[in-house]
């Protein structure tokens, strides 16, 4: 009678792999029986019998559903193997990752003359907002973690910063001229923070337009979405259950 064979050691690479994979999904296993545009139409259907929802709060609820199917985070769901949920939001960091890197260069390397880079630009910011505007109305309870939500949150805080100071540059609506992309970016901050120390000026209709509408949206973000974010952040016991 032979002795069983020992089980096969691992590489330094497959070790490599396990500890990186431990690393940024930690013991979290848990899988999605629905992804992508799936289980997008899985939560409109939910939204759409929900009894506890009428008037502005239903329209705007089944308005963020709809909308969901028209940006890509949905479809980088797809893109995940194995379908966890961990796999999903490490996936969907990568790609807010990947938003900030193509925000920064464009505002620093100049692409901010491009309509086209414009057009990606605003169809990325209409992304995290209508994430944002969900995590608040339709799907904030499912989270995987409060506090990760809240630090997703500030992130596209700063995006959104960086996308209005490609704006300004766009347009070329700022004074003193010629404005470089750091001078954009600090606008662009003092303005979201309702700062406004006077060095910078908006000179133009359409750049007190883009103030007008910078300050809107960092009100609107800081009294919904910060806040509502900070309530399960402090409870997550509640939104457990």
């Amino acid at each position: 009678m032979t002795d069983p064979a020992p089980p096969p050691q691992r590489g330094p690479v497959s070790r490599f792999r396990k500890g990186l994979r431990q690393l940024l999904l930690g013991p979290n296993t848990v899988s999605l029986d629905q992804t992508g545009p799936r289980r997008t139409r899985s939560i409109l259907r939910h939204e759409w019998v929900r009894t506890d929802s009428v008037g502005l709060v239903r329209f705007l609820r089944l308005l963020i559903c709809l909308a969901l199917f028209f940006l890509p985070t949905i479809y980088i769901d797809l893109l995940v193997p194995n379908k966890s949920k961990a796999g999903v939001a490490l996936a969907r960091e990568i790609y807010y990752a990947t938003v900030i890197i193509f925000l920064a260069v464009t505002l620093l390397k100049g692409w901010h003359s491009s309509s086209f880079v414009v057009f990606l630009t605003i169809y990325f910011i209409a992304d995290i907002l209508v994430h944002l505007t969900g995590q608040v109305f339709v799907w904030g309870g499912q989270s995987i973690d409060p506090s990760r939500s809240l630090l997703l949150a500030v992130i596209n805080y700063f995006e959104i910063a960086m996308a209005f100071a490609i704006f300004y540059r766009h347009w070329d609506c700022l004074s003193p001229r010629p404005l470089s992309g750091t001078q954009a970016l600090y606008f662009s901050i003092v303005t979201g923070a309702t700062v406004g120390y006077g060095d910078v000026l908006a000179d133009t209709p359409v750049g007190k337009r883009l103030v007008i509408l910078q300050i809107a949206t960092s009100f609107l973000f800081v009294a919904i979405f910060l806040s509502t974010l900070l309530g399960r952040t402090a409870s997550p016991r509640e939104s457990e259950k």
